[in-house]
């Protein structure tokens, strides 16, 4: 699995079960944005429509409609930019913050 695509998944699992887009957010504090984010509950279409007028870059962002996630009254898209040793970093942060879910991954080599 790419990279970008386990650390979404991990994410979007633990908004999933409650844990704040924003927390998440909050541990990743050498990255810009991790998430991207529009006011109130809409699908893929509306959320492109919405973030463009912001500068949103689609190549850059999980937004398609079962990737988005719904919080705090907002839409939240997860970026995919995920390249180099922060993403070891991250999911570590992750594992240690959350080990209630067990989080657990091995880089493949």
């Amino acid at each position: 699995m790419w990279k970008r695509n386990a650390i979404f998944l991990i994410c979007k699992l633990l908004c999933q079960k409650g844990v704040d887009p924003d927390d998440i957010a909050g541990l990743f504090d050498w990255r810009g944005n991790v998430w991207f984010s529009v006011d109130g509950p809409v699908n893929a279409l509306d959320f492109e429509k919405r973030a463009s007028e912001r500068g949103f870059d689609q190549r850059r962002w999980f937004w398609e409609d079962d990737e988005l996630v719904h919080a705090n009254g907002k839409t939240y898209a997860f970026s995919n930019q995920w390249g180099g040793q922060n993403w070891h970093r991250a999911m570590n942060l992750l594992k240690e913050k959350y080990p209630q879910y067990k989080i657990a991954f091995s880089p493949a080599s």
